[in-house]
């Protein structure tokens, strides 16, 4: 029976023997004794100071790691598309915001050459910001003095203001590359898991001078706040991490590490949403809003203390 071999195993053959034959080659011109003679045989001069040396182990690189604390400041910015109400309605306000919450966690890296090392974060990653519409409008209610009931209606001028936070723990795998000494480029993907709820605060405040009030049938009050809590939906994000540092040592095995990095997130952290708008009720009747999925983007700035084990 003829045994028939791979046409693979044929080629990498013809050409581990294309590579070898240059370098046998040049290894007998740079012997003109040929290939028998022994490299650590001595000289018949007797000069044993050209005698070649055994040969050991080659030195290897010592394996770098290191690990540290990392902390700092999320200014995160989001937006919403707000759809089927006025553009004066207190609910537009979703369609921006921005603020300022912390981060904090690990670091951990390994240095596989002199200038890539590849690393792990794994962080405490909040999310706060907030927007504010000074130019709503809202139907205000004109009653009867003695049954209460709605007689009619003015136009009262507002503003509206929310507030949003929500936390997740966040890891990113990254690659370290440092093109000079100590400035370096961190990247990688990121994975965000939400925690607790989604909260969200709104308030609307009527503006000075306007005799309209909020009211609950009791009470009257130059503002009204509404609070809302619901489950972190999507529960998974996915973004990237891009992200400048500088390692400044303070000692041969600690260093001090500033980095500004944006994390650009892929998947939204909110649904489509919808609500119920009353601002305009007495002139247009209510309404039915829709909130697209919320779009959330970080620019982060932290300060690591990283030691070398």
């Amino acid at each position: 029976m003829v045994t028939r071999v791979p046409m693979v195993t044929i080629v990498i053959l013809v050409t581990l023997v294309t590579i070898a034959s240059p370098v046998l080659a040049q290894e007998d011109i740079l012997r003109p004794s040929g290939k028998g003679r022994s490299a650590d045989k001595v000289p018949s001069s007797g000069d044993t100071s050209a005698t070649t040396q055994p040969r050991g182990k080659a030195s290897s690189k010592p394996i770098v790691i290191r690990i540290g604390f990392e902390g700092g400041i999320n200014h995160n910015s989001t937006s919403h598309d707000v759809t089927g109400t006025l553009a004066t309605s207190p609910y537009m306000v979703y369609e921006s915001g921005s603020g300022v919450s912390p981060i904090a966690g690990l670091y951990a890296e390994i240095e596989v050459t002199r200038t890539i090392s590849i690393g792990l974060r794994i962080l405490y990653d909040a999310k706060v910001f907030s927007g504010q519409k000074d130019d709503v409008i809202e139907d205000c209610p004109v009653r009867d003095l003695l049954s209460g009931y709605v007689i009619g209606y003015t136009f009262a001028s507002l503003s509206s203001a929310y507030e949003t936070s929500v936390s997740y723990i966040t890891v990113s795998p990254v690659v370290r590359w440092s093109p000079f000494a100590r400035l370096f480029i961190q990247f990688g993907p990121v994975l965000q898991v939400g925690l607790g709820n989604n909260s969200t605060t709104l308030t609307e405040t009527m503006d000075d001078g306007e005799f309209c009030r909020f009211t609950d049938g009791t009470v009257t009050s130059q503002t009204r706040t509404e609070k809302s809590t619901s489950p972190v939906d999507p529960t998974a994000r996915f973004g990237i991490d891009l992200a400048l540092g500088y390692q400044i040592p303070l000692t041969s095995w600690l260093d001090l590490v500033p980095r500004i990095g944006y994390q650009w997130m892929f998947t939204p952290y909110t649904n489509t949403g919808t609500g119920l708008d009353d601002s305009s009720q007495y002139s247009a009747g209510l309404v039915t809003y829709t909130i697209s999925p919320g779009v959330l983007q970080s620019l982060q700035a932290t300060l690591s203390l990283w030691f070398v084990l």
